[in-house]
């Protein structure tokens, strides 16, 4: 299958809904973190208790921290809401998260799965197929009282998918129970990475960064060992906040078909230069037939779930 892919510069909310149920062999992502720790970036060491309001960069106000917090949840609510529709049902769901955002996320993951099936599951269905795979850094990062040196990639699967791709071994997918135990007859992940992160967008700290790197850029090499080993030759992976194509360049690089959006124009165009260099555009979707979808209706479950002290309690009303 020849390497192709599209970039969508817009919200990725509304370009998600354009594209067919259970299309993605995966969808890999680096979200935006919860707006917890832009308080501590951006006050003075003496303000940094008393800070009630978060400026917000892309809108240039200030907003109370726990509003933005909230709209930050309902925004992460229905992505990946879109997300799980368009993912296949042996699929894959992996974002990277710091800490806190991991734990926030974990409540609304069955809410959001449920959404896109017919039936309502719990956190125990969840769980089956949820695991987590922590990216060293090898540098020490941001952080008041233990400052951080690792960061998580979230990993997902619709629940009740049992065959698994993962470029493992023959013999391995045959008896899978070799690949747990780790005795080398399979390929497993490690549930540990030591990748060293030296772009932090600024050439000072790394030779190699450019004018087409994010700020907090994941290297390369981080989504290559993730693509290599959860995405098959071929399959296409979406990318609902793409920055400026880290993702996307590794997809292309593995022979792998790639799908990114990105709001911000300016990192739009970083992403969309970086690729060029690697492949030409190519359309992936037919665009001609919309995806219908009720947006009203899809707002107010999203307020449910996202404000309510239950996030599952939504579904039982007229069950």
């Amino acid at each position: 299958m020849p390497k192709t892919y599209e970039l969508h510069c817009g919200d990725c909310v509304d370009e998600l809904t354009r594209i067919p149920d259970h299309s993605a062999d995966a969808v890999i992502f680096d979200p935006p973190f919860i707006p917890l720790f832009a308080a501590y970036r951006q006050v003075h060491k003496k303000t940094k208790h008393k800070m009630k309001e978060i400026f917000v960069p892309g809108e240039g106000v200030k907003k109370p921290r726990k509003q933005q917090i909230r709209e930050w949840t309902q925004w992460w609510i229905k992505t990946c809401r879109e997300c799980v529709r368009i993912l296949k049902k042996e699929g894959w769901l992996i974002f990277k998260a710091d800490a806190v955002t991991a734990k926030h996320v974990w409540c609304y993951m069955p809410a959001i799965f449920s959404y896109a099936s017919e039936i309502i599951y719990d956190f125990a269905d969840i769980a089956e197929n949820n695991t987590e795979i922590i990216w060293d850094k090898e540098v020490i990062g941001l952080g008041y009282y233990v400052r951080s040196q690792h960061e998580h990639l979230e990993v997902y699967r619709p629940p009740g998918a049992t065959n698994s791709h993962c470029n493992m071994k023959p013999k391995a997918r045959k008896g899978l129970k070799a690949a747990w135990h780790g005795n080398g007859k399979g390929n497993s992940f490690p549930s540990v990475m030591h990748v060293r992160k030296l772009n932090e967008g600024s050439k000072q700290l790394s030779p190699t960064a450019t004018n087409d790197d994010h700020i907090n850029e994941t290297p390369i090499e981080v989504w290559k060992k993730v693509i290599t080993h959860f995405v098959p030759e071929g399959g296409l992976i979406v990318d609902p906040t793409m920055g400026s194509g880290s993702v996307g360049k590794a997809a292309i690089l593995l022979g792998r078909q790639y799908w990114g959006c990105e709001l911000d124009p300016e990192f739009y165009g970083k992403a969309e230069r970086k690729l060029a260099k690697v492949q030409p555009l190519r359309k992936l979707f037919d665009y001609s037939a919309e995806v219908i979808v009720d947006a009203e209706e899809n707002e107010d479950s999203v307020r449910d779930v996202a404000e309510t002290g239950d996030p599952l309690s939504h579904m039982w009303k007229g069950r």
